[in-house]
């Protein structure tokens, strides 16, 4: 349910950054969420439908754009990309604590207008 209050979040940040703008309709917003930040895009969706009426967003879509995690070795700086933070490295074998380079975030990227 956490995806409900990360949604509000996101359309406060839009209207914050739309403010004094002259913009009629929002077509399309981009959003880039890791594979390991622990949100589902299908749920931030959902719970944009819901929010969006109403607003300037009413007609918009949400464009997800997943990244990959990508993990370093601390044993040999090997940068990897894996489905897990639970991975080896296939240079050196290390299979502990991986600094995790990306696939957390959860950013607004852009969006479209009209």
């Amino acid at each position: 349910m956490h995806e409900y209050s990360i949604t509000e979040s996101i359309i406060k940040i839009l209207k914050k950054e739309l403010k004094g703008k002259k913009i009629d309709k929002i077509v399309k917003i981009n959003i880039i969420i890791g594979k390991y930040s622990g949100y589902s895009s299908e749920s931030i969706d959902f719970y944009f439908e819901i929010l969006k009426k109403g607003t300037i967003f009413s007609s918009a879509k949400l464009n997800f754009i997943i990244r990959d995690i990508e993990l370093e070795c601390p044993e040999c700086s090997n940068k990897f990309t894996a489905d897990s933070v639970f991975a080896t490295c296939k240079n050196c074998g290390y299979d502990e604590k991986f600094n995790v380079i990306s696939g957390k975030e959860l950013l607004i990227e852009s969006l479209e207008t009209e």
